[in-house]
């Protein structure tokens, strides 16, 4: 099943693999994915780290659904306790990966 197929409960659901991901308002019509413990490696154009109101969305569906694009577009890290890992999404899991070769790779937004 693609993320296109999913619906966003399911994609946030998803997110959770990575460990606590839960939906939060800035401010009304503004919503954003929490995620603590998890760096995404991708820039914008003008090398500035992407994150913060980048993705905020006017609705959850929407901030979760900027969110899962960012996640499984980018080589990702995140801690669990002392551990820290680095993954990407394989279209079915976070798969472990070797952060070199991904980002020789990973495209940048």
């Amino acid at each position: 099943m693609s993320s296109s197929e999913r619906t966003w409960e399911q994609l946030l659901e998803a997110m959770c693999g990575l460990g606590e991901a839960s939906l939060k308002m800035r401010k009304p019509g503004a919503w954003y994915v929490h995620q603590p413990n998890v760096e995404i490696k991708a820039v914008t154009r003008d090398n500035r780290p992407i994150g913060g109101e980048d993705f905020d969305g006017a609705t959850p569906e929407e901030a979760v659904t900027k969110r899962w694009g960012l996640l499984t577009g980018s080589p990702l890290e995140y801690k669990r306790g002392r551990l820290l890992r680095r993954v990407m999404w394989n279209g079915f899991m976070w798969a472990d990966i070797d952060i070199d070769s991904a980002e020789s790779t990973a495209p940048t937004t």
